[in-house]
């Protein structure tokens, strides 16, 4: 009897410990499949942090991360394109795509490849799917659009340019120079207005940046002109404004004038007057009227008088100083001209003058061709001048300038009117 109780107590000690072993082993097992899938995790995470900013860290920890392949690949690229780094860049796209079928970067990579091996029907075959399979790969875009001009396909172009300046906001610093120079083809600027009537969300920006860079305003005016009126909203709220400033300082009057009269609310009157109304202030677009020049010593500013559009004009000049206040562009036929001004003057300046010059803009040239200077003195004066408008003079400036004198306290004086006849 005890004898059994022996055995039976050795046996359980042995099963014990038996089915103790295969815990461990289970543990054991557990705790090596847990490391591995961390380690993998880890190295996963790893190579998806690093792939884009350091592809070869990446590659350290996932020999094939396809992204990382393809960034090398593209560097490889740009660096050479010998047979050899060709070579290379065409077994890293390779086994990019192995692990990433639809991988738009490493299908135009392999289309750049063919392209300079000169196989160009592959080329195209390849930079057109790797577009379809992404809108936003802007390499693939950049070559559609590079071999459309090639191929005299303009609409072709445009239709990539719109693609790319969507998709990747990047674009615009390569793309909108480019497309500015391509205005001055008449035939790229028709192409161009259904697009200007579609608005596409890149519109605003660029016609800002084309008109602040471009030294030819008038191609954008004829775009303009011919799309018809801009879309309502904010965005587009200045351009009409920038346009114009832009082709009076690059001389582009002709222009100016026939852009100004296409505008809504615009009035042909406002371009050959010069007397102070609303006519010719404060004006929506206010290139076309009088334009008050920024200077800190001398300066002035409207003020309305009790008859409803007649304005006045207050002007001051600082002790000592002397400069351009404020003037006007005009667009008169050719003839024989008068100008009167009234002013008026609480007081008089000793040395103070004010002085009225009428100039010919041709050529980003700008000529005399009449003057009026008058002594800032209490009560009313007057100051008049005659003038001849020549054939070959596009456009005219009025400008108004003043000197402050010797006096401790400068001049102030009011424009009272402005007329010009024949």
């Amino acid at each position: 009897m005890m004898t059994t109780k022996r055995n039976r107590s050795k046996n359980g000690l042995i099963l014990m410990k038996l089915v103790s072993n295969i815990s461990w082993v289970k543990l054991a097992c557990w705790v090596t499949i847990s490391a591995v899938l961390v380690y993998g995790a880890v190295t996963n995470t790893i190579a998806n942090i690093t792939r884009r900013k350091n592809p070869d860290v990446a590659l350290a920890f996932v020999r094939s991360e396809p992204v990382a392949l393809t960034l090398n690949a593209e560097r490889q690229f740009l660096a050479s394109q010998e047979p050899s780094s060709l070579t290379k860049v065409e077994r890293w796209t390779r086994r990019a795509l192995v692990q990433q079928p639809l991988n738009p970067s490493a299908v135009r990579l392999l289309g750049y490849v063919a392209d300079v091996r000169g196989k160009t029907h592959e080329a195209e075959k390849r930079i057109r799917l790797s577009a379809s399979l992404s809108r936003r790969d802007f390499g693939a875009q950049l070559w559609l659009i590079e071999a459309a001009v090639r191929d005299g396909k303009n609409k072709d172009a445009l239709t990539h340019y719109d693609i790319a300046l969507r998709s990747v906001l990047n674009s615009r610093s390569v793309l909108f120079p480019t497309l500015t120079e391509a205005l001055a083809d008449r035939e790229i600027r028709a192409a161009f207005v259904p697009y200007v009537r579609a608005a596409p969300n890149w519109m605003p920006a660029f016609l800002y940046d084309a008109i602040a860079t471009t030294d030819s305003p008038e191609n954008i005016a004829a775009v303009l002109m011919s799309a018809g009126k801009l879309p309502a909203g904010k965005d587009y709220r200045a351009v009409p404004v920038s346009l114009l400033y832009s082709l009076a300082a690059k001389s582009k009057f002709d222009a100016f004038q026939q852009y100004y009269t296409s505008l809504s609310g615009a009035s042909r009157e406002t371009l050959n007057s010069v007397g102070l109304t609303r006519a010719t202030v404060n004006l929506r677009y206010a290139a076309a009227g009088w334009q008050i020049l920024d200077a800190a010593a001398v300066g002035g500013g409207f003020a309305e008088k009790e008859v409803p559009g007649q304005f006045r004009f207050n002007a001051f000049a600082g002790s000592g100083e002397r400069g351009a206040i404020m003037h006007k562009y005009l667009f008169l036929a050719p003839g024989n001209y008068r100008l009167f001004v009234e002013h008026k003057a609480v007081e008089s300046a000793p040395d103070a003058n004010a002085e009225w010059i009428v100039q010919c803009l041709s050529n980003q040239t700008a000529t005399g061709i009449g003057t009026a200077m008058v002594p800032i003195r209490e009560g009313t004066f007057t100051a008049q001048t005659e003038f001849t408008v020549a054939p070959g003079c596009p456009a005219q400036l009025l400008l108004l300038r003043a000197a402050g004198g010797s006096g401790q306290s400068g001049a102030e004086f009011t424009v009272e009117r402005i007329t010009l006849g024949r």
